[in-house]
């Protein structure tokens, strides 16, 4: 799992300000803490209220190596704060030294 703001007290553009933009079958890399490169393909995309956030769901356990990505959504003006949580889902597909 890998939490993320999609903006910031300094800036607009958070590390996962385009987060919404990935579409499932698509590919993103992590680069680990010993250097190699995990390669994963998304699954899916889907928006919470925080209210009703599946916890079991997005951190329970999986049976193949997937990974979460996880930011705010569902900006609302009136309170200054995000309603939502969007959660990227997917799972490994390979691996590589950097």
């Amino acid at each position: 799992m890998i939490l993320g703001h999609v903006n910031s007290t300094t800036s607009n553009v958070g590390i996962f300000y385009r987060l919404r933009e990935l579409k499932p079958g698509q590919t993103f890399s992590v680069t680990r803490a010993d250097r190699s490169v995990a390669v994963f393909q998304v699954d899916r995309l889907a928006d919470f209220k925080k209210a009703t956030f599946p916890t079991l769901d997005v951190y329970g356990n999986t049976n193949r190596p997937e990974i979460r990505l996880i930011t705010c959504g569902g900006y609302n003006p009136a309170t200054n704060l995000y309603d939502d949580n969007t959660v990227v889902y997917a799972h490994l597909i390979s691996s590589h030294r950097a």
